[in-house]
């Protein structure tokens, strides 16, 4: 049973960074190349995704479960940062690239383990130790960034703050769903919900504008940018749903290494797609953490 839960909080943890790795990809492109409104197009991003839940829910499980987690006072801590990640992160993108940003993800690697412990008294030094096997295997790349000067402090210590504090609470705000796994849709669906809440919240002030100004804003006129907010509300569908899950195995110092491998991946696919060439030390990081999530399953 334990050597299945690894497997399968891998396999979801690996599923959900490919996913978020694509979206890193359009978010780098939306905020740090085309300097879109971060605040708008999360909220565009989070009601079309909250669309996608609902429905799938309404197809798959029951609305009215969703209902039930709405109210439940953890899942609206971990929607709030969630949401509160991808604000840091979309700024991020605005100072520094996929690559910049990654060494700051890794770093979280090494206390989210500590945090847990010292919350919930949970421990097991081989999960602790591929925590910081994980570290160790992007430290090149964050040495190589420092020395050329890449980093842009403010953004790289909220990076690794809300990422620290969203792993280390992992155990309590999981509760709910690790104990009726088969609900993980609609607690997914409620996540969503409490995301979009706070992206309404949070860009209230631009609204407010646009309808005293009675416009709407021109990027939302381009067909690119509607595209995209597709894409990527499709992708962070598939993204949460596959970190619930992960989460859902009880091992969270396994699964979040991997979960924030994302920006590494990220790094291959950014190569391609937005010409932001991956060095060799990237590369090499990206398939070592492949392999050792790949080890850790017959460890």
């Amino acid at each position: 049973m334990n050597a299945n839960a690894v497997s399968m909080t891998l396999f979801y943890a690996f599923m959900s960074a490919g996913l978020r790795a694509f979206i890193s990809v359009i978010d780098r492109y939306q905020f740090g190349i085309g300097k879109n409104c971060v605040n708008l197009t999360n909220l565009y991003n989070n009601i079309a995704t909250l669309l996608f839940a609902l429905l799938t829910c309404l197809c798959f499980s029951s609305l009215i479960h969703v209902l039930s987690f709405i109210t439940n006072p953890k899942v609206i801590v971990f929607g709030f940062l969630l949401q509160l990640t991808a604000q840091v992160f979309s700024i991020a993108y605005r100072h520094m690239k996929i690559a910049h940003i990654l060494v700051f993800t890794k770093m979280s690697d090494l206390f989210t383990p500590l945090f847990i412990f010292l919350l919930f008294s949970s421990w097991n030094t081989l999960d602790f130790l591929f925590s910081v096997a994980t570290f160790v295997i992007c430290l090149p790349v964050f040495l190589m960034q420092k020395r050329k000067g890449h980093i842009h402090l403010f953004s790289a210590i909220a990076v690794g703050a809300v990422l620290i504090l969203q792993g280390s609470l992992s155990p309590w705000y999981m509760s709910p769903v690790s104990a009726n796994v088969h609900l993980w849709l609609p607690y997914t669906a409620s996540l969503i919900f409490w995301r979009f809440v706070f992206s309404f919240l949070a860009a209230f002030t631009e609204l407010k504008k646009l309808c005293l100004q009675n416009a709407a804003p021109s990027a939302i006129r381009s067909q690119r940018y509607l595209s995209l907010i597709t894409a990527r509300s499709a992708l962070t569908f598939g993204a949460q749903m596959c970190l619930v899950l992960a989460l859902t195995f009880n091992k969270p110092v396994i699964a979040w290494p991997v979960l924030n491998a994302a920006g590494l991946i990220s790094v291959l696919f950014s190569s391609t797609f937005l010409k932001e060439h991956a060095n060799k030390f990237e590369i090499t990081a990206a398939i070592l953490i492949v392999l050792l999530g790949l080890t850790k399953v017959f460890w």
